[in-house]
């Protein structure tokens, strides 16, 4: 038994012509006719007399169309409910960076302004965060890297700039009188981020920029996060890149050096993923406005 069989039959009761059931459903008559005929076999029972002139309901019929008007009725109720409750409900997705430096100043300002829409925040990489936009997981997502999805807008909202860390010892602290080359990091030992990190898709740009190959490079580890990340090079495990950002404090306390990379672009933009049609609720609609114009 299904929703549309028993609104088929509610409104053939109502209207007693198979015509004008179609019409008023945007269907087929046949296809009236089939969401009754599959009824009655379901049921195993006659639910409607047609004959040359009239439409009549037998009393099981009539049994069944009570039941089908409280169904649809409180299917309706749901529906609406659900509906209205997904307008003041916004479903970010945001990987590391903007998750930890970007979104929780924009969810502050925002909440201020819209103190009746929730927000629902989901830290995972930059390909999920995209990913998650193009299926409908999330309303908006931050992500630190663009791709050529179809379908999907990416807005650039903040500007990062990408340094290279190292331990804080003697052998690194020669490098803060020079310019450092791509000879200097070819046999140095790089920690990674993990696949689908936006960070290191702008790292490994970053090296080959320098005339190095990303698969090349000789790689101590992969991680999964960036304070794991800075603990490791900090205990001198190996070096790696990361977002200006994410290093200012432990480089002022001295456990890490910090260097830019002279000559070359190491900045990249962090963006706001939507989704290029209009399906979105109008809390989404109202967040994703309020980010480009603040």
């Amino acid at each position: 038994m299904e929703f549309r069989q028993l609104q088929s039959f509610a409104a053939l009761v109502e209207c007693r012509s198979f015509s004008k059931v179609a019409n008023e459903l945007y269907i087929s008559q046949p296809t009236v006719s089939t969401h009754i005929r599959n009824l009655e076999k379901e049921l195993g029972t006659k639910l409607v007399i047609r004959s040359t002139h009239s439409v009549d309901i037998t009393d099981k019929g009539m049994e069944l169309y009570d039941f089908a008007v409280n169904v649809l009725e409180r299917r309706d109720k749901l529906m609406k409910h659900w509906s209205e409750d997904e307008k003041n409900v916004v479903k970010l997705g945001a990987s590391t960076i903007p998750s930890a430096y970007l979104v929780p100043d924009i969810i502050k300002g925002f909440s201020k302004k819209n103190p009746d829409v929730r927000i629902m925040l989901d830290q995972t990489d930059s390909a999920l965060v995209i990913e998650g936009v193009k299926k409908g997981k999330y309303d908006v997502g931050f992500s630190g890297m663009k791709t050529e999805e179809a379908g999907l807008i990416f807005t650039p909202v903040y500007d990062d700039e990408m340094v290279l860390i190292t331990p804080n010892d003697d052998e690194f602290k020669a490098w803060e009188s020079r310019q450092i080359t791509a000879d200097d990091l070819k046999n140095l030992p790089f920690l990674r981020r993990e696949e689908g990190s936006g960070s290191q898709s702008t790292a490994d740009g970053i090296l080959e920029k320098m005339g190095l190959n990303p698969d090349e490079i000789n790689e101590a580890g992969k991680v999964s996060n960036q304070d794991s990340l800075k603990k490791l090079v900090s205990s001198g495990i190996g070096v790696a890149f990361i977002s200006e950002c994410v290093v200012s404090e432990e480089v002022k306390r001295g456990e890490l050096l910090s260097f830019d990379i002279p000559g070359f672009d190491t900045k990249r933009s962090l963006y706001m993923v939507t989704l290029k049609d209009e399906g979105a609720g109008s809390g989404a609609k109202a967040f994703a406005e309020y980010v480009i114009n603040e």
